[in-house]
């Protein structure tokens, strides 16, 4: 089966068992972007479609920033995604593109959420587990504050 944009992916998440919660679309460097957030075992995982690409991010919180070493040795050993530190607050987004321009086969994405997970372990076991946190993800702008 072939989907061309969010709307026809979203009930195929339900459905595969990820629980999605609509995110207002909004504009990087240019693309509108159509969002949808995913929560599953502590991590926090989006899909969003724009420029005629599936986006797949998964956001990890750690304790500290990911040193060069840990981000080549990961981006080495898993080829489909790659890894970008974030300072404030530390985390690692995890991430991978699926051209969907005239389309992407379902199958794909939904093997690469799959994939997403092993890779998600992947760091865990690069920087170790003590290094790992819940990244709080507040929808207030109150609440960043604190």
């Amino acid at each position: 089966m072939i989907v061309r944009d969010l709307n026809g992916l979203k009930p195929h998440l339900a459905q595969a068992g990820y629980s999605i919660e609509d995110r207002p679309p909004v504009e990087i460097l240019g693309v509108p972007m159509e969002r949808v957030r995913m929560n599953q075992a502590g991590v926090v995982s989006a899909v969003g479609f724009g420029g005629g690409y599936f986006h797949i991010v998964r956001m990890i919180g750690l304790t500290r920033t990911l040193t060069p070493k840990e981000v080549v040795d990961f981006n080495a050993s898993v080829q489909i995604f790659n890894v970008t530190p974030n300072d404030e607050p530390p985390s690692a987004i995890i991430k991978t593109h699926v051209p969907a321009r005239y389309g992407a086969v379902l199958k794909t994405i939904i093997d690469l959420l799959s994939y997403s997970d092993d890779a998600v372990k992947k760091l865990i076991s690069v920087v170790g587990q003590s290094s790992v946190c819940l990244l709080y993800t507040s929808p207030s702008p109150r609440d960043r504050t604190r």
